[in-house]
């Protein structure tokens, strides 16, 4: 093993399946993983006729990629506007926005590229907790119940210092009451994992982050390069099925949301909505995750 290109009709799945001699899903998944990581690969689903691909992991070619000065800037900015201590910092959250095209962008394959690096880099410096190089469900949804609960403890105090100011009492809430509060931050958290994870691997992959991201920066009608906040929160609840066109979808999983429990029937109205969305995610992507 050593240096292998790619060939017409391949994809890293029967790459490592035949090269590496596998025969267990597990295993050829496990290995892919490898290969992703050890090359750098941030589009795996889009392997070029010809591309260089090292398979052998004594030789590592693995180095740190290299993302222009936009995409850097916009993963140091999100991650900034996320850090969040004040009401101020809270309001400036809300209607924040990062830039990821430069003066290179133009072509429509720089676009795509810019879209999946800041999504590649984002996931591995803000999303990535163990820096092992993926990003799994938990992982994508514990960073997303924190930012979602801090957001709601700077709000909820913000509010108590407003009522204060106006004569009237605070709202002072005991752990357990504080807790049920939290829910929907983490039931949104898990929900918008779980959808956006449309090729059922348990990792959220570059692809998906930059489906999302192209998708929110269209929303403002402007495709610019220039993603909005208000266009991820938008997005987000097309993710998670908040707003979804299907009436009976969107009660139940707004009810979800609001930490209510679920009938039975409602429990299968929940996982079916979780189907059709990923459904959707993935026609609309036009990813082809294959194996």
């Amino acid at each position: 093993m050593g240096e292998y290109t790619v060939k017409a009709g391949e994809n890293l799945w029967n790459i490592c399946k035949r090269e590496f001699k596998l025969t267990n899903n597990t295993d050829i998944a496990n290995k892919v993983n490898e290969v992703i990581k050890a090359n750098g690969i941030t589009t795996p689903n889009y392997l070029k006729i010809g591309q260089k691909i090292n398979i052998d992991f004594s030789k590592s070619t693995n180095e740190q990629k290299t993302y222009s000065q936009e995409v850097n800037q916009a993963v140091t900015d999100k991650i900034n506007f996320n850090n969040i201590k004040t009401y101020d910092d809270l309001e400036r959250l809300q209607n924040s926005s990062v830039s990821i095209f430069g003066a290179n962008t133009v072509s429509e394959g720089k676009q795509s590229e810019a879209y999946n690096d800041y999504s590649a880099k984002l996931l591995l410096d803000y999303y990535d907790i163990n820096k092992d190089g993926t990003v799994t469900e938990e992982e994508f949804a514990q960073v997303e119940q924190s930012d979602n609960e801090k957001q709601f403890e700077i709000d909820n105090e913000h509010f108590n210092n407003v009522s204060k100011a106006q004569g009237h009492e605070s709202v002072e809430f005991r752990e357990k009451e504080m807790n049920a509060i939290k829910a929907p931050a983490q039931r949104s958290a898990n929900l918008f994992a779980q959808n956006l994870d449309f090729n059922d691997n348990g990792k959220i992959d570059a692809e998906e982050l930059a489906f999302f991201n192209q998708m929110a920066d269209k929303i403002d009608g402007k495709a610019d390069g220039v993603i909005l906040q208000k266009s991820e929160t938008a997005m987000f609840k097309s993710v998670t099925g908040a707003n979804a066109d299907n009436e009976e979808y969107n009660r139940v999983v707004n009810k979800y949301l609001r930490g209510e429990t679920l009938t039975a029937e409602e429990q299968k109205t929940l996982e079916e909505s979780q189907k059709a969305i990923k459904a959707a995610l993935r026609k609309s992507s036009g990813l082809n995750f294959e194996g």
